[in-house]
């Protein structure tokens, strides 16, 4: 388990350092949910970095009741190292939505406070880095109920002072598996922001 999020931004740039003297640019990254706080962290930690075009999917700042988290986290952790997983209803496919409470192998069943902590540790130190210029893109579902999409995004356009927002109206946090109109809809965004520059 990891103590820090900057463990996940140093896999990362481990990852582009082995990955740029094999293949030529543009490089271009789309991180989702938390995968966008990792490429928020490697960006503030990076700001010579050479990712030419970002996207953030339905990114992670804070989750959804994150005071009451941080409350439960400091009653919790000194008795529990863990706590069971709540899943929520992450997608309008009903089918995917089963899959991962009952079948997906990478789905966890605890959530590790040591985890918890970190990401709380990693909110303040987000906050205190400094405003990265460089454009990027966030797609958020207007009925996502996993990340605090309505504090994140302010945070996002006051922290990366070049970004660009589009939303897929009432598409839930995993859109990229979404039913069609919705999955089609974030796939259409992707392709014209890389492919056309949008």
């Amino acid at each position: 388990m990891i103590d820090s999020f900057s463990q996940y931004s140093l896999a990362l740039d481990g990852f582009c350092k082995i990955i740029k003297p094999q293949m030529h640019g543009p490089y271009n990254i789309i991180g989702h949910s938390m995968g966008s706080a990792v490429v928020m962290d490697y960006l503030t930690c990076h700001p010579e970095n050479l990712v030419d075009k970002i996207i953030l999917a339905a990114p992670l700042v804070r989750c959804t009741l994150w005071t009451l988290s941080k409350i439960g986290c400091a009653i919790y952790s000194p008795f529990m190292k863990n706590i069971f997983r709540v899943f929520r209803n992450i997608s309008s496919d009903k089918e995917y939505v089963r899959f991962v409470k009952h079948s997906d192998p990478l789905q966890a069943k605890f959530i590790s406070l040591k985890w918890v902590k970190a990401m709380f540790e990693w909110d303040k130190k987000i906050a205190a880095a400094a405003d990265i210029n460089k454009p990027l893109l966030v797609i958020q579902g207007t009925k996502d109920t996993t990340v605090a999409w309505k504090y994140n995004l302010p945070f996002i356009m006051a922290k990366f002072k070049n970004t660009e927002i589009e939303f897929i109206e009432n598409a839930q946090h995993e859109f990229f598996n979404e039913v069609p109109q919705y999955r089609d809809q974030a796939f259409s965004i992707i392709r014209d922001y890389l492919v056309m520059g949008k």
